[in-house]
């Protein structure tokens, strides 16, 4: 009985050690298309950083040379309003410069933002150190409106000549059937975006 407790009370401690951080100092960003309804207002986007001392954050898109500098003071939660444009690609199966890039002089945690007049999204982005290289996507179908608001995935790139495979689970926009694999290369700062009438839940990308 002492040993069965002994587990119990370590393995949440080992577990500690070995969990991922959302706190970094290089992050990759990538907005997604959204439904387009009538009178939906333009999309607004917001970057919002935290941090626990004092940090620098340098907000750029390398396809543009765009480069926003700021603080992000330590304990309090600073929004960066991104510059009135179109942060997605809004086709599906191409090959986009969309990607963008924060990093920073010490460990923030950052959140992305994208409003319209009717509905608001969120995503809390994971530092490169933290990512992965095969994920499993988890979308949404809303079967009433699968024209005008497709279940959607997006890839940017974190570094040059990256290789990706996508396996969808349905038949895409660019008509890539479900279940069989297609490859695009991708360099740093580089996005796709993937979309499709069905649902792309369990779609493998690797």
């Amino acid at each position: 009985m002492l040993f069965a407790l002994l587990v119990l009370a370590t393995l949440p401690l080992s577990a500690l050690f070995a969990q991922p951080t959302t706190a970094g100092t290089e992050f990759w960003i990538g907005y997604m298309e959204n439904i387009d309804l009538l009178f939906n207002d333009e999309p607004r986007f917001v970057v919002q950083t935290t941090a626990e001392e004092d940090a620098n954050v340098t907000i750029s898109v390398p396809a543009t040379g765009l480069t926003f500098n700021f603080v992000s003071p330590a304990g309090f939660v600073t929004d960066f309003p991104l510059p009135q444009a179109v942060w997605y690609s809004e086709q599906s199966e191409i090959v986009d410069n969309k990607g963008i890039r924060v990093t920073a002089d010490r460990p923030i945690q950052v959140r992305a933002f994208h409003y319209r007049a009717y509905f608001s999204e969120s995503s809390l982005v994971l530092p490169v150190e933290e990512l992965g290289t095969e994920y499993r996507v988890s979308c949404y179908l809303d079967e009433d409106q699968s024209q005008d608001s497709p279940t959607c995935l997006v890839i940017v790139s974190t570094a040059d000549a990256t290789e990706v495979e996508i396996t969808p689970t349905a038949l895409t926009e660019g008509l890539h059937p479900g279940g069989a694999p297609f490859s695009v290369v991708l360099d740093e700062g580089q996005s796709y975006q993937v979309q499709s009438a069905g649902d792309l839940t369990g779609t493998l990308i690797r």
